[in-house]
């Protein structure tokens, strides 16, 4: 699937409100894979899925592969991000998220920022993921980030956990797992970090 429009703001689906369950889909070379509205009542799931070159935005405000609005929850399971162009991997307001088993492979990337961008905060896991950080970035100082845009929602709840990440070869600086804009207590446990990557800062 692969939708280009003009304002940059191009989705292989754009979801208004209600319940959304994506599996096996591919959505490649676009601008957002996913695009919602808000919705606190309804659920997304999205499970082996592609979202492979993505965040191309010739607005220069930024698409991202995955931007789940102020919905009630994510869950994203065993699914792939790569190549991204632009914007986040993965950028969701829910309260409520589950990332799972997923890869998010930088190393293509270009002009990236977060692979997992928790922009008012949530609680929930993320757990068993795969992070390469890519050598061309716009952001290159965190790969997790909880609450960069302000705090609406309890990040006490979140675990972040069994995760593997990574440089590639050409990444040249250091940079943080998690960066926490909260004040909450995230728990950040048991993941295995290659050097120069810290665990998690203040921010």
């Amino acid at each position: 699937m692969r939708t280009l429009v003009e304002d940059g703001n191009g989705a292989g689906i754009r979801l208004e409100t209600g319940n959304l369950h994506v599996t096996n889909a591919m959505f490649i070379d676009g601008q957002c894979g996913i695009l919602t509205a808000s919705d606190p009542r309804g659920s997304i799931t999205v499970e082996r899925s592609t979202f492979a070159g993505l965040g191309k935005d010739p607005t220069g405000n930024g698409a991202h592969a995955i931007y789940v609005g102020a919905y009630g929850s994510l869950k994203v399971v065993e699914s792939r991000f790569e190549r991204g162009t632009g914007g986040h991997y993965v950028k969701v307001r829910a309260p409520r998220v589950e990332i799972l088993n997923s890869s998010f492979d930088d190393s293509l990337g270009r002009n990236t920022n977060y692979a997992i961008d928790l922009s008012n905060g949530a609680s929930g896991r993320i757990a068993g993921n795969a992070f390469e950080q890519g050598p061309t970035k716009d952001n290159y100082g965190t790969i997790i980030a909880v609450a960069p845009e302000g705090v609406k929602h309890s990040s006490a709840g979140l675990v972040i956990e069994g995760n593997k990440a990574w440089l590639s070869p050409g990444f040249k600086e250091s940079t943080t797992f998690v960066g926490n804009w909260s004040r909450d207590a995230v728990t950040v446990r048991d993941n295995d970090l290659a050097e120069r990557i810290a665990v998690i800062a203040r921010r």
